[in-house]
């Protein structure tokens, strides 16, 4: 079962990839591919075309090395307004590299890195992600990988509201937003038919907003002529709640919640496996959680750190058995 996020879409594209398997001196294989695309809807309207590139290869000492990039020549996005007009868009660039260990080793590590940058929208963003896997023995196996990414963006939507005429509204805001993450695996196999799983992640996301704006003409060729930003006393907070006042009259013409975030969660789940019978198993599962969340959009990672040990917590406790029955 799932969800339809986009439709009215056609996209056409020429991939061409290269392998060489061939081993040489510095280098047992690589590979290298990229393509170009062309995505339109059925009017048809032109949303966008672009380039990617990505190439890996694998090293004498089994190291490999990878990278690629993205470059997206946008043009229309229908889905950015939530069901209201298509906005233009503007052209955006990404790339990315990533490393990773010989994996034979007992410990091997992963590293990736990624960064986006849309110039015109004033948006940047970039992440790392690293992992340690160790083989502690035949049978035991953990894994630690942290996480971090950062992301300021002008065009981030907040909400649609309509004003006292009954106009809608699509309001939007430059977000700063910051997650760190904490990735922790155990798979243990005491047995053929006895195994044990762990996972937890402890996980912080905050968002602070600034230079919230009204996307009042989102056709228009410039970037800056797309939206009117709130200035000086047009928008008010007080409460949790923004007020508007555009024409300056003294009376309020919209609302809207503050969209400000920080949030908090650890999710852990135990499972343990028993295989009692050929193709017959019960499975005791344990889940954890904690999460809380507040309204400042500030990152400090101390402070959340001791708010998410406060949260309070949730445990689910469960047993699962089936049994086969042969034919």
């Amino acid at each position: 079962m799932g969800f339809q996020t986009s439709s009215d879409r056609i996209m056409q594209f020429l991939w061409m990839e290269h392998h060489d398997n061939e081993p040489g001196a510095q280098v047992l294989n690589w590979q290298a591919n990229h393509d170009v695309f062309y995505v339109s809807d059925f009017s048809p309207r032109l949303l966008g075309l672009g380039y990617e590139c990505n190439a890996s290869a694998q090293l004498v000492n089994y190291w490999t090395v990878g990278g690629g990039c993205h470059i997206l020549i946008d043009r229309w996005d229908p889905n950015a307004l939530r069901g209201g007009p298509s906005l233009r868009t503007t052209n955006r660039y990404n790339g990315f590299l990533n490393l990773t260990s010989d994996q034979r080793k007992r410990v091997w590590a992963s590293l990736s890195a990624n960064l986006d940058h849309t110039p015109t929208g004033h948006a940047m963003s970039g992440g790392v992600d690293a992992g340690v896997t160790i083989q502690a023995r035949s049978n035991l196996e953990i894994f630690v990988g942290p996480s971090w990414s950062s992301r300021r963006d002008a065009l981030q939507y907040v909400d649609e509201v309509q004003d006292t005429t009954g106009a809608p509204h699509y309001l939007f805001g430059t977000i700063d937003q910051t997650t760190a993450a904490l990735t922790l695996r155990v798979n243990w196999t005491f047995s053929p038919h006895l195994a044990l799983q762990a996972y937890a992640q402890p996980f912080i996301a905050s968002g602070l907003y600034s230079e919230l704006k009204d996307v009042d003409h989102p056709g228009a060729a410039r970037f800056e002529d797309r939206f009117h930003t709130f200035m000086g006393d047009e928008a008010r907070a007080q409460g949790g709640v923004i007020s508007v006042d555009r024409d300056g009259d003294g009376a309020v013409d919209f609302a809207f919640g503050k969209p400000d975030f920080d949030v908090r969660e650890l999710r852990s789940t135990i499972v343990l496996r028993w295989e009692y019978r050929p193709g017959s198993n019960v499975y005791a599962i344990w889940s954890h959680g904690q999460s809380s969340a507040i309204d400042d959009g500030r990152f400090q990672l101390g402070r959340d750190l001791r708010g998410l040990s406060e949260a309070a917590s949730e445990n689910i406790v469960m047993v699962k058995a089936n049994y086969w029955i042969g034919l």
